[in-house]
């Protein structure tokens, strides 16, 4: 009987180690679960924190984009401003020059007229 004693708590003493290795293990199993839960939470949160600055960064280049076109088109709108106005001087500069040449056409005119005049009062 002592024999059969002496097997069942051998037996025992491996199930006892094998339980306990089993939880030693089992316990390690749970430390890495929990790190991976963290990392996962971290990677998440950055990944939400890298959302959240691309959004802030596509609405701003979203406002510069349309800062610029406003630019251009204020820039656009002052030159056909000019352009209009730039004409308006350049018409009128054009009707002075003719009505200069008018005059000056005129005065020649008179100034023949003038000379035939006088040559005709000393020809007679």
């Amino acid at each position: 009987m002592s024999e059969r004693l002496d097997r069942i708590e051998a037996i025992l003493e491996r199930v006892a180690q094998q339980q306990e290795k089993q939880s030693e293990e089992i316990d390690t199993l749970l430390g890495v679960v929990a790190a991976n839960e963290r990392e996962v939470r971290e990677l998440t949160d950055k990944s939400k924190y890298n959302e959240q600055l691309f959004e802030i960064i596509r609405a701003e280049a979203q406002a510069d984009r349309d800062e610029t076109r406003r630019l251009f088109n204020d820039a656009v709108s002052q030159m056909e401003a000019n352009r209009a106005e730039d004409r308006k001087r350049f018409d009128a500069q054009q009707e002075v020059i003719q009505r200069l040449l008018v005059e000056l056409v005129e005065m020649n005119r008179d100034n023949r007229r003038l000379s035939d005049r006088v040559g005709r009062i000393e020809a007679s």
